[in-house]
């Protein structure tokens, strides 16, 4: 067999393996069974090749999904029982961890003994998907006469470590526990404890998050120097003592420093070579806290900080959210400061709530990428995912704690009689959210029931027959559950409200002139070129658009979901907004994602202050199993609308 045709095969084992892991998924966030039929409109594939996939992975994983006749589903373990798929994932990660342990080859043989597996199970199974995760970090397994390799640089090997130990494809473990996982000929805890009681006797401060990011980096550093795999120094940039130069801490940064050093003297019995010295200081020096004083005169000079404010500011007015104040905006340059010197010395801290930040706050996400956008234009230099989650972590709990509350909700309250201790309860629920809501009237049950006034939201001290979508019954002495009540239920208002206006903006924005079926073309950027030409003939955009929509997506895959692409601008504005649509029966790879529905959306300027919410609202369709299942079963613009818009 050629060259040419193992490769060929390699990528449809690779693929094959990949479909299996989607049909676990789907239908492990299913709720019902799945049909056949469905399943093979999700996957792209057959019907009788879900039934093969169905018995591969039943005799691979011992009967994990049965059959009726409505369809597929997992079958659900003893929550005491570990998954199959944790045991999948488990081959993956002790094959990389053998791996980054060894200065040279491991035996596939070796490995598929300790594994328990075949060696075809190794090569078919494990090694596509090890090979998938090394790929984002520019590495390679290699593999010569049944012996595999690891290839790449150190420094993306360390990175590699990182990513792991903070971030499990299938759940978060604690960072001392995975390294000891990865690597079992080493005492962790003792080296770790140690490494603590170092960093505790110090006057230097570091938050929790950097401190624990610190601990496991040096960790590695320790872990991989002592297969004698050691960084270059970094004096041809001459910036580590610059960088020093910078922090009123540096004695003291130097001093914990040496006393790393010599704990792996004491411990390993040999020096910490010049490279990874200097990466000691950087990492201890990029780790600490600074008050806003040290910032403003010291740290971070003044025209960083305005430029920081410059794109908060026009971020705010593009988004159409509450401008930032001076507190946040100093403590966000610090951030993005520390960022900047990451980046400087090639160095990142793994984000390990990136992809749930990517997936359940899109729009967060997408204002983050925006900024990242811009610092990195002004700087010159290349922020990574993780930082872009960083940024969208900030922004998004920013944004959370200054939350502006419409008050246009309507609220009448019932009592029998409004004597004193009524009254007492009104002005409670008056004070407690004068915020939240408007209260038209107070008047008896008879009252009401005679002249039956509209109101949101119907709050009532005693028990009554009287029906509204939305009634809370109190004490006549409001409690804390009563108050907590009374919050569940303008929530739920608020979302009725904004879902009713939202569904009514995108009824505006969905044109029949702009959907499209099964349109196969060779890559995200074809996808976006055709979608953008379609709408430049019917004049909603013009040609600088589309370009602005290709920016976009080389900064960040616009894949949010396994089934959803939502390809958008990152600077123009739409002359007209709307969303043009491709809905394809067969996946198409986006990014790392497959998606079969491409949602390019645009937004004139007059209409920014409605996207938030049609944007959120769009791809949280597309976390519902159940909805998903319902578009792609549409054949037609209307019944695409209407299974999105219900």
């Amino acid at each position: 067999m050629n060259s040419l045709s193992i490769n060929t095969l390699r990528k449809t084992i690779t693929m094959k393996n990949e479909k299996k892991r989607k049909l676990i998924e789907i239908l492990g966030k299913s709720s019902q069974p799945i049909s056949s039929a469905s399943l093979a409109k999700m996957l792209g594939v057959s019907e009788r090749t879900v039934r093969n996939y169905v018995n591969q992975i039943n005799e691979e994983r011992s009967n994990q999904i049965s059959a009726s006749k409505n369809g597929y589903e997992i079958v659900r373990q003893n929550l005491d029982e570990p998954s199959n798929t944790f045991h999948a994932q488990k081959r993956i990660y002790c094959l990389l961890s053998r791996l980054l342990a060894s200065s040279d080859s491991i035996s596939v043989f070796d490995i598929a003994e300790e594994l328990m597996v075949s060696e075809s199970t190794i090569f078919n199974v494990v090694i596509p998907e090890a090979k998938k995760i090394v790929s984002s970090f520019h590495l390679k397994i290699e593999s010569k006469n049944y012996n595999l390799f690891l290839t790449g640089s150190e420094r993306d090997k360390r990175k590699l470590i990182g990513s792991l130990v903070s971030e499990h494809t299938y759940g978060y473990f604690t960072s001392m526990e995975t390294l000891e996982q990865f690597f079992p000929d080493f005492d962790i805890k003792r080296i770790w404890k140690k490494l603590y009681n170092i960093c505790l006797e110090t006057d230097l401060f570091l938050n929790n998050y950097a401190f624990n990011n610190f601990l496991v980096h040096i960790m590695i550093l320790m872990i991989r120097l002592e297969s004698n795999d050691s960084l270059k120094s970094y004096s041809s940039l001459g910036n580590v003592d610059k960088l020093l130069s910078q922090f009123e801490e540096k004695d003291a940064i130097v001093l914990l420093a040496d006393q790393i050093v010599q704990l792996f003297s004491e411990i390993f019995g040999q020096p910490i070579p010049e490279g990874d010295y200097e990466q000691i200081l950087i990492f201890i020096a990029l780790s600490l806290d600074h008050g806003f004083h040290h910032i403003l005169t010291e740290l971070i000079n003044e025209d960083f900080i305005l430029n920081i404010v410059k794109m908060m500011n026009t971020m705010a007015h593009r988004y159409n959210i509450p401008e930032f104040d001076r507190e946040f905006i100093l403590q966000f340059s610090l951030h993005m400061y520390q960022a900047y010197q990451r980046c400087q010395f090639h160095m990142s801290y793994p984000n390990p709530i990136m992809n749930q930040i990517k997936t359940e706050h899109a729009l967060i996400y997408d204002m983050a990428v925006w900024l990242a956008h811009e610092f990195s234009k002004l700087y010159e230099i290349e922020l990574t995912e993780d930082e872009i989650g960083f940024i969208a972590f900030h922004i998004g709990g920013r944004l959370e704690n200054s939350k502006q509350i419409e008050s246009n909700i309507t609220c009448i309250i019932l009592v029998e009689n409004y004597h004193n201790f009524t009254k007492k309860t009104v002005e409670e629920i008056k004070t407690v959210f004068s915020h939240d809501m408007i209260i038209l009237d107070i008047m008896s049950i008879d009252q009401y029931a005679f002249l039956q006034p509209k109101c949101d939201l119907l709050i009532s001290t005693l028990p009554s027959s009287i029906m509204h979508a939305h009634k809370v019954t109190v004490n006549p002495i409001l409690t804390k559950r009563n108050i907590l009540s009374i919050w569940d239920e303008i929530e739920k208002i608020k979302e009725q409200k904004n879902f009713k206006k939202t569904k009514g903006f995108l009824e505006i924005l969905l044109d029949e002139n702009l959907y499209f079926r099964n349109i196969f073309l060779n890559s995200p950027n074809d996808y976006i070129q055709f979608m953008g030409k379609q709408c430049q003939k019917l004049n909603y955009i013009q040609e600088d658009f589309i370009k602005d929509v290709l920016l976009r997506e080389n900064v960040s895959s616009t894949a949010f979901t396994d089934y959803l692409a939502v390809p958008h601008s990152i600077h123009q504005y739409a002359d007209q907004s709307f969303i043009c649509i491709i809905h394809n029966d067969a996946p198409i790879l986006w990014g790392k994602k497959h998606v079969q529905f491409i949602l390019m959306i645009g937004i004139s300027k007059d209409d920014m202050r409605s996207f938030t919410n049609a944007f959120e609202l769009i791809v949280e369709r597309f976390y519902s199993t159940e909805k998903v299942l319902e578009m792609l079963n549409t054949n037609s613009f209307e019944d695409f609308k209407n299974a999105l818009l219900r």
